[in-house]
C-alpha cells in the first residue's frame, strides 16, 4: 500500500519565473515546451507551450531521506510558477531532484520512478486534459548563493496529435497497433541519471486511447492526443482503429517514417 507524506501547503505567488524573495524559501517551477516538428502551432497551446494545471503535484527528493511534494493550489494556466516554500527549510549547499507527476509512496526509490501509459482517456474533441497524468518529467535544482531554487522540467515522452477525417458522430475508443512491440505500457526512470530516460518494463504492439463519448460536429476533424514513450517507428506503420456509437468501425494508417523523441510532438494525419 502506498503511503502519502505530509502535505506542505504552497501558495502561488507569481507566474513569472523569477522569485521575488531572497530567502531560501523562494522556489520556481518551469517546464519545457513540446516541440512540434511538423507544424507551426498546435491545439495543445500555441507552439506546444506547456502550462501547469490546477492541483498539479511534483515530488522532490533532497540529497538524502524521503521525498516530499508540492501541490499547486492556484495559478493554473501558467507555464512557469513561483511558490512560497513556507516552513520547508532549504539548505543552500543541498542539491534536489524533482519529478512529475507525483507518486504517493514515501518509500519511493529515486532510481526507479514508475510510469504507466495505460488508461489514457480523452473526453472531448481536441482536449489535452488527460495528458498531464502521463506526461512524465524530471528536473534538478540547486540552491544558489542568493537562496533561490529553480526546477526546469524536461519531458520524458513524445506527444502524438492525430487528426482524423470522420463523419459527425460520437466516438468511444481508439486502438493503436504497430508492426512491432514498440509501445511501452509500463516503465521506470532513474532520477539520478544525468539525462533520465524511460526504461521499458512491459511493451506491446498495441496502445488504447479510451474516448469518453467524444462528439465530432459536422465539418470538424477528430483531434486526439496520446502520450507514448520514445520509440523508433522508421519504416513502420501505425494502424488506428476507431469505434463509436451508431457508426461502423474505421481504420486509419499512419506512416511516421521517423523515431519519436522525448520532448517532441508529432502531428499524424490520415484518412480512412
Amino acid at each position: 500500500m502506498n503511503r502519502i507524506p505530509v502535505l506542505l501547503t504552497i501558495t502561488l505567488l507569481a507566474v513569472a519565473c523569477t522569485p521575488d524573495k531572497t530567502g531560501v524559501e523562494a522556489i520556481s517551477f518551469k517546464a519545457d515546451d513540446f516541440r512540434f516538428e511538423n507544424a507551426s502551432r498546435s491545439d495543445l497551446a500555441p507552439d506546444g507551450t506547456f502550462k501547469w494545471s490546477q492541483a498539479d503535484t511534483v515530488g522532490i527528493f533532497p540529497d538524502s531521506g524521503s521525498q516530499i511534494y508540492f501541490a499547486l493550489e492556484a495559478g493554473s494556466g501558467a507555464s512557469c510558477a513561483t511558490f512560497d516554500g513556507g516552513a520547508w527549510g532549504l539548505k543552500p549547499s543541498t542539491a534536489y531532484l524533482s519529478y512529475y507527476p507525483f507518486v504517493g509512496d514515501i518509500y519511493l526509490n529515486r532510481t526507479a520512478i514508475p510510469g504507466s501509459y495505460q488508461g489514457q482517456k480523452q473526453t472531448a474533441n481536441a482536449s489535452t486534459a488527460h495528458v498531464g497524468a502521463y506526461d512524465f518529467m524530471y528536473a534538478s535544482g540547486t540552491v544558489g548563493a542568493d537562496g533561490k531554487l529553480l526546477f526546469n522540467y524536461h519531458h520524458l515522452n513524445a506527444l502524438l496529435r492525430m487528426e482524423l477525417d470522420v463523419a459527425p458522430a460520437t466516438y468511444t475508443n481508439l486502438n493503436l497497433t504497430g508492426d512491432a512491440s514498440l509501445f511501452v505500457t509500463a516503465g521506470h526512470y532513474d532520477l539520478t541519471a544525468g539525462t533520465p530516460s524511460i526504461i521499458a518494463d512491459k511493451t506491446s504492439s498495441a496502445l488504447k486511447l479510451a474516448l469518453g463519448n467524444v462528439v465530432v460536429a459536422e465539418g470538424d476533424k477528430l483531434i486526439l492526443y496520446a502520450v507514448i514513450a520514445p520509440a523508433d517507428f522508421s519504416g513502420l506503420t501505425i494502424t488506428a482503429t476507431l469505434t463509436g456509437k451508431s457508426v461502423t468501425a474505421q481504420t486509419f494508417k499512419f506512416k511516421p517514417g521517423k523515431a519519436f523523441e522525448a520532448g517532441h510532438g508529432y502531428i499524424l494525419t490520415a484518412s480512412n
